[in-house]
């Protein structure tokens, strides 16, 4: 839930709401069915996110006790952590962003839509919390496992995505 309030996710909020139709002229069921379909969307791409890092966890577990790849792996979290921090500044491409920003629309399959592109977008900003959480799937080997940290991880995120969804006229 924290990784929701970081400096890019929380002013993604109202206007990826207004995005995906939910208004506050809408009933509050509309809008709750429209931020859940939001997070459904985030959902299936950290649960791909969590199988994949498996997947490449299982078939190249062997990298892992490797010197020079763990030191790319500190490497990683020290970069990921200077972003946190706002003392480098790191963006997905514009080409790749501009693509992901005309998926979605309004309505359910719209909402959903976005939630998909909204964890492709989402994820640099938390990039040392979902680096940690896939590094850790990988060394687990546990699909499963991979697949329901990864889906309770975008559900937390989406939780404020839901509530401000859902209330959205009354805030």
């Amino acid at each position: 839930i924290l990784t929701s309030f970081t400096p890019c996710v929380l002013p993604l909020l109202p206007i990826t709401l207004l995005v995906i139709g939910v208004g506050h002229h809408r009933e509050r069921r509309h809008n709750f069915g429209l931020a859940v379909m939001l997070t459904l969307g985030m959902m299936v791409t950290y649960a791909m996110m969590g199988s994949f890092a498996e997947v490449l966890g299982l078939q190249l577990g062997f990298l892992f006790q490797n010197e020079w790849v763990l030191g790319l792996i500190i490497l990683f979290f020290l970069v990921m952590s200077a972003a946190m921090f706002e003392l480098i500044h790191l963006q997905v491409p514009l080409w790749l962003r501009n693509l992901l920003m005309t998926l979605g629309g309004k309505g359910p399959l719209g909402a959903f839509l976005a939630g998909i592109s909204m964890g492709f977008l989402a994820a640099p900003c938390v990039g040392p919390v979902m680096g940690a959480l896939l590094a850790f799937v990988g060394l687990t080997q546990n699909v499963w496992l991979g697949f329901l940290l990864l889906c309770s991880f975008a559900l937390g995120m989406g939780t404020l995505f839901i509530i401000v969804g859902t209330f959205y006229g009354q805030l």
